[in-house]
């Protein structure tokens, strides 16, 4: 396993005012249930609240991200990644904080543009070739009441130990149901009926001495199947239901604020239809602020094969492409027909509130924010397993009368018209994807289109041929001298294949200057590369290698007087073994940045120089090793991790942009066979930048943290349990500026304890309490307590 901590303990030191102060812990992976666990810890120095906070996540090489919400307590957020759709071995990930004023906060600092975390993880196995699976066959689908998993095994049928095998169907061990069944070379597993949806099988063969033969692990989809059922088959409803208040003080009491949230998560099916609804309510909505309740319903209706209707109403997360519509909300209507030759897709709502101008006090005004909408509509042809073609338009438009006052930027409309396809092989080993779009923007339509008659004059044809067009053109935006009449362009290509144990990445990418997508308005313009990345299973699918070459360029029409030029080549190699021995990953990254600029200003000319005039030269390496390994002393489980890590910057222009930092932490985990689980850390970081200059700065960070979990089960009846947890870290800052005499030297303390009641079918009851002590040069108390209560059903 591969992680890099060492961004966040700089980011606390970098340059930049940032809102919250930034700790990740070590993530722990759930190699059963294929489950990665993150978790951070934000201390908020503003008083704009934290909306939500998110894990955005993709395979190394990929260029599109997932992304997943974390779940506040306290002053930690936790997120749990299903690692079991990733195909490659290294995965590559960053936070994004988003505060109630709409603005945001990423982790690493400049994510994702250059610094991601990376993670590396056990790969899905590929079958062994001495195993022979007849059904299902690896990405077959069937119908829920018909899986019948057969195996055969001829190579090992004299050496296997019949009672130590293993089969898991995702995170059930079926080899102990009675639907199981071993014979001399083969076994079955037949159940009456499964869940709907993809589903993992792995099976383990172990020899009479426990050592382990064989492995496999394939993967297969289950569809409901159409056709009149009973009722007390068909209706299934379940969900969740929360209720948290949270009293936050932060800064000695200077800010105080008092959080309360309510809501549901409810899902259900009868017969053919599927149905659900989303409710967050917050007591810090306002209509000063871009929402912060969340609201949804659907309904989906199946017809035959696996084709259906959609229709969302509220909010939702449509996605047309990576670079017209993503990653953002749309509170709305979204409706999608899947019919496999054809397939539709509307949508149309608001991305952005309404806010009027105010005057809090005479002479101080805030600006207002325009009503922004949306429509879009997407149509392709074929099921997107083998062939689809698509074709999106989008429109974005401000609307003008939506606010009273003044706004803070000029109205704006956005017109994105693209197209993409998918083509891919019928055992998916090859695929191949690619978007391309076409953006138009108009930058002020206040006062709407300028009248054809104003415009005749200065037409070379004033034909009633320039007049169709000009009045067709307007249907579908503004027409008017702030309208960038040559559209920007963006496409994305990718190509992924599996043969020979490689599974490769290929991606080429354009963004023009002046793209622009109202559907996905983070998105870095005036970008063009490629990139390759190569995962390689060796050695009976216990060493992973990783190998990549990424290289991106600004400046891609040539209208800017220089061009800066990032490239990042990276090696990864992890050891996950099948007996009783330490997994090892070690991992090197070099990441080189720089225009064609020779020498740097004269000092006294630097303030008045473009920053993309500067010369850009610098080179960073990163190496990273990680261990870990799980013992069984005395009768207690361990597990125990170590990680190493060095940082290393040059730059060949300014001498204070070199740094050197080196970390090296260690963590043990420890079950005792009562329900007792205690946590150890250790982290010791030393960072030294701008050497020799007048500005030179030392940082020792140490940190050290423990965490207690105990578990008391029938305190009331038999099934219920309380679950009481305490975790501190206590920390250490020096940092001192050589050559200023400037010191800052400081202690952190962090407490969290929680108490946790469960009770089946009554809901689970719970209060958290986070304290944080700060002494010495920077010294005040900051503490979170929060109450709790939902149930699932």
């Amino acid at each position: 396993m591969s992680l890099i901590l060492l961004f966040g303990a700089i980011s606390l030191f970098a340059s930049g005012v940032k809102r919250v102060d930034v700790q990740f812990s070590t993530p722990v992976f759930d190699e059963d249930a294929n489950r990665l666990h993150l978790e951070l810890t934000l201390t908020n120095r503003t008083s704009y609240a934290i909306r939500e906070a998110r894990v955005y996540y993709r395979e190394k090489g990929e260029a599109n991200f997932n992304w997943e919400r974390m779940e506040p307590q306290g002053f930690r957020y936790f997120a749990v990644l299903n690692t079991g759709q990733l195909n490659s071995n290294l995965m590559e990930y960053y936070f994004d904080i988003e505060f109630e004023d709409g603005l945001h906060q990423t982790y690493p600092d400049d994510a994702p543009v250059a610094s991601l975390l990376s993670y590396a993880l056990p790969q899905l196995e590929t079958p062994d070739e001495n195993i022979i699976i007849i059904s299902p066959e690896p990405g077959e689908e069937i119908y829920t009441d018909e899986l019948i998993i057969t195996v055969s095994f001829p190579r090992f049928s004299a050496q296997i130990d019949k009672e130590r095998i293993r089969l898991f169907l995702d995170t059930w061990e079926v080899s102990k149901s009675r639907f199981f069944q071993v014979f001399d070379d083969f076994l079955t597993f037949s159940p009456n009926r499964i869940p709907p949806g993809k589903h993992r099988i792995r099976l383990e063969l172990y020899d009479r001495g426990g050592k382990l033969l064989a492995r496999t692990e394939w993967s297969f989809v289950a569809h409901r199947r159409t056709g009149p059922r009973a009722l007390t088959e068909a209706l299934s409803v379940s969900g969740n239901v929360f209720l948290e208040s949270r009293q936050e003080v932060l800064q000695d009491g200077n800010s105080s604020t008092l959080y309360n949230r309510a809501g549901w998560d409810i899902n259900g099916s009868f017969g053919n239809l599927l149905f659900g609804t989303r409710l967050f309510l917050s007591n810090q909505e306002r209509k000063d602020r871009q929402p912060v309740n969340r609201y949804s319903a659907f309904m989906q209706y199946s017809f035959w094969n696996n084709r259906y209707l959609r229709v969302d109403v509220g909010d939702s997360y449509p996605i047309y492409g990576p670079n017209s519509l993503q990653n953002i909300f749309v509170r709305g209507y979204y409706a999608q027909l899947f019919l496999k030759f054809l397939n539709l897709e509307f949508t149309q709502g608001y991305i952005q509130r309404a806010i009027d101008m105010q005057v809090p006090a005479p002479g101080d005004t805030v600006l207002g924010t325009y009503q922004r909408d949306l429509t879009a509509i997407r149509a392709s042809f074929g099921a997107r397993r083998k062939f689809q073609l698509g074709f999106s338009y989008l429109k974005g438009i401000d609307n003008t009368s939506s606010i009273n006052g003044k706004a803070i930027e000029p109205p704006k409309e956005n017109l994105v018209l693209g197209s993409d396809i998918y083509l891919a092989s019928a055992d998916q080993r090859f695929v191949l994807e690619g978007y391309v779009n076409a953006s138009f923007i108009n930058n002020n339509i206040t006062g709407g289109s300028i009248p054809f008659d104003t415009l005749r004059s200065s037409l070379p044809d004033s034909g009633k041929g320039l007049e169709d067009i000009y009045n067709t053109a307007k249907q579908f935006i503004t027409i008017n001298q702030y309208l960038s009449l040559i559209p920007s362009l963006a496409y994305q290509i990718q190509a992924r294949g599996r043969f020979f144990r490689n599974y490769f990445t290929i991606v080429l990418q354009s963004i023009e200057d002046g793209y622009f997508s109202m559907g996905q308005p983070y998105l870095l313009a005036d970008y063009q590369g490629f990139s390759l990345t190569d995962n390689i299973n060796l050695f009976r699918n216990q060493v992973f290698l990783t190998v990549g070459f990424q290289r991106f360029q600004n400046n891609v029409k040539g209208t800017k007087s220089t061009t800066t030029v990032t490239q990042s080549s990276y090696l990864n190699i992890s050891y996950f073994p099948t007996g009783n021995a330490p997994s090892i990953t070690i991992g090197f990254n070099n990441y080189k940045r720089g225009n064609d600029l020779d020498k740097p200003p004269a000092e006294d000319n630097t303030e008045e120089i473009d920053q993309l005039e500067l010369p850009e030269s610098n080179n960073t390496n990163t190496f990273n090793f990680s261990t870990s390994y799980s013992a069984d002393i005395m009768g207690l489980d361990n597990q125990f991790t170590i990680n190493l890590m060095s940082f290393q910057q040059r730059d060949d222009f300014y001498q204070s942009g070199n740094s050197n930092s080196g970390l090296v932490s260690f963590i043990t985990r420890t079950r005792f066979q009562f329900p007792l689980i205690t946590t150890l850390e250790v982290s010791l970081q030393q960072t030294e930048s701008a050497k020799g200059t007048d500005v030179e700065n030392r940082i020792e960070m140490n940190n050290f943290g423990f965490g207690l979990e105990y578990q008391l089960g029938r305190l009331f009846i038999r099934s219920d349990n309380l679950t009481a947890a305490l975790n501190a870290q206590i920390g250490t800052v020096n940092s001192v500026i050589q050559n200023a005499n400037q010191s800052l030297k400081y202690t952190r303390a962090f407490v969290s304890g929680r108490l946790i009641y469960n009770m089946p079918r009554i809901g689970r009851f719970s209060v958290n309490a986070d304290f944080i002590n700060y002494t010495g040069d920077q010294a005040y108390v900051d503490y979170i307590v929060t109450a709790r209560y939902d149930i699932s059903f």
